[in-house]
């Protein structure tokens, strides 16, 4: 799995256009916790999937997505865990509006370099306002 990393997602939705969809795409906690997660990315990042055949599997990592990503094997394993949990369209069809809830996956690093599937973020307004621990993690 090739590996790019963007700070600017507009810039990275311009190079997917150019090219093709992402299988999977990673964001940081800390970023998350600043900015949410707009309803035009998830849009743009449906439309993107249909135009691709597929659409990319979309997590919040534990801290920073930098870090996660320098682990070996994570991006790897985080897309196992996340097609373990079903795959397919994030996003319900596309029509997420800013009133509308959203929960997207939260990956942590585990023992022994190991990626768990810990819970989920919960978005209202577009704003993470909760972040939902699995039992026994």
């Amino acid at each position: 799995m090739r590996t790019r990393m963007y700070t600017s997602f507009s810039d990275a939705a311009w190079t997917w256009q150019q090219s093709e969809t992402p299988r999977l795409l990673l964001i940081g906690e800390e970023w998350v916790k600043r900015h949410g997660f707009p309803a035009s990315w998830a849009r743009r990042l449906y439309r993107a999937g249909l135009s691709g055949g597929r659409w990319p599997q979309v997590a919040v990592v534990q801290g920073t997505a930098e870090q996660f990503l320098t682990r070996a094997g994570a991006a790897e394993q985080g897309m196992r865990m996340l097609e373990l949990g079903g795959g397919g369209d994030p996003f319900r069809g596309g029509s997420l509006a800013y009133e509308e809830d959203l929960a997207l996956p939260y990956l942590a690093a585990g023992d022994a370099n190991h990626t768990i599937l810990s819970g989920a973020v919960l978005f209202k307004k577009q704003q993470a306002i909760r972040l939902f621990i699995l039992p026994g993690e």
